[in-house]
């Protein structure tokens, strides 16, 4: 029995994810982690203004692909950094991180089906998480201490 494609482009995103998250500790050899989070934002925005602009299943597998990539060492390595930020008081900043960051990910899945089911079309729903990832890397380039830039 042969997958589809609509079974297997799933896949592209977590083994992107996941394949980079596995050699994040030779990535982080070459470069810093913040420096690897902020060109993985950057990919990952390149991903889903390929997610917006493919019809054809190899282009949106192959923009799946870059966005998981570009998410691989976001999450920890903007832990790891507000966890340093936070000193004394990691433990009282490190669960809500845990929980919003759960929160917004159920949530956005849920807002671009629900507005994909609205408007009939993925275009302007996926503008969302395209406008969340460049929140997030203007985050990262401008609001996190000089400390931390590299």
């Amino acid at each position: 029995m042969r997958a589809s494609a609509g079974t297997l482009i799933p896949v592209m995103f977590w083994g992107g994810l996941l394949g980079i998250r596995a050699l994040a500790p030779v990535i982080f050899c070459f470069t810093s982690p913040r420096k690897a989070a902020q060109v993985g934002l950057a990919l990952a925005c390149v991903g889903m203004i390929g997610l917006i602009v493919f019809t054809s299943p190899l282009g949106i597998a192959l923009a799946l692909a870059a966005t998981g990539a570009g998410m691989a060492t976001v999450f920890p390595t903007t832990l790891s950094m507000l966890t340093e930020l936070a000193g004394a008081r990691t433990d009282r900043v490190a669960p809500p991180m845990f929980v919003l960051s759960n929160l917004g990910a159920a949530s956005m899945a849920w807002l671009v089906g629900f507005l994909i089911d609205r408007t009939g079309s993925p275009s302007l729903p996926l503008m969302v998480p395209l406008l969340a990832l460049m929140l997030i890397l203007a985050a990262h380039l401008s609001a996190i201490p000089r400390a931390y830039r590299s």
